[in-house]
């Protein structure tokens, strides 16, 4: 009963994200366009500022998050479902039908949407908040996300995670 309301937690928050994709596809402007893209050739060449914020290795156990920059770790508790849904995208493991996480991929796939980067970027009220730094036709996108689905796309699509240098300052412990 316990790993069924977890993974309805998963995909109710999976759902959000495929929600605002969603949204945005039929309506461009809900999106917040943070770049104009069009003299661009592709991703790899937008540039997109990381000042402020350090690029974080991924790591996860059964019911925790790590996030790494040098010798200080920034760790989240999150449902084993959601430790799961990384830990396969770190390994590249392909289950025999698609997690909620791959599902996402798929869609952006499709769509032509292409996930640049991910940050975690702001925590107010005891939330850390996420952002999903995204490309399609030309305009870069940001969507609202949490932290662990934005570390289990970042996975997905090899792409840096990022923190802000702010909230590694003041909530990441010191490892080494």
């Amino acid at each position: 009963m316990r790993r069924i309301i977890l993974l309805l937690v998963l995909a109710f928050g999976v759902g959000i994200i495929c929600t605002n994709v969603f949204l945005y596809l039929h309506n461009p402007s809900i999106g917040k366009e943070t770049s104009p893209v069009g003299q661009y050739s592709s991703a790899e060449d937008i540039p997109i500022s990381q000042k402020g914020f350090e690029k974080v290795d991924i790591n996860v156990d059964k019911e925790g998050l790590y996030l790494t920059s040098g010798c200080r770790q920034l760790y989240f508790n999150i449902l084993e479902s959601q430790a799961y849904s990384i830990a396969t995208g770190i390994g590249k493991t392909i289950e025999e039908r698609p997690m909620t996480h791959d599902l996402m991929k798929d869609v952006m796939d499709s769509y032509g949407i292409r996930l640049l980067t991910a940050r975690i970027d702001s925590y107010e009220k005891d939330v850390f908040r996420a952002k999903l730094i995204m490309i399609r036709d030309n305009k870069v996108i940001e969507i609202d996300s949490r932290p662990s689905d934005a570390a289990a796309l970042a996975v997905r699509e090899e792409v840096p995670l990022y923190v802000s240098s702010e909230i590694m300052d003041s909530k990441a412990t010191v490892v080494c």
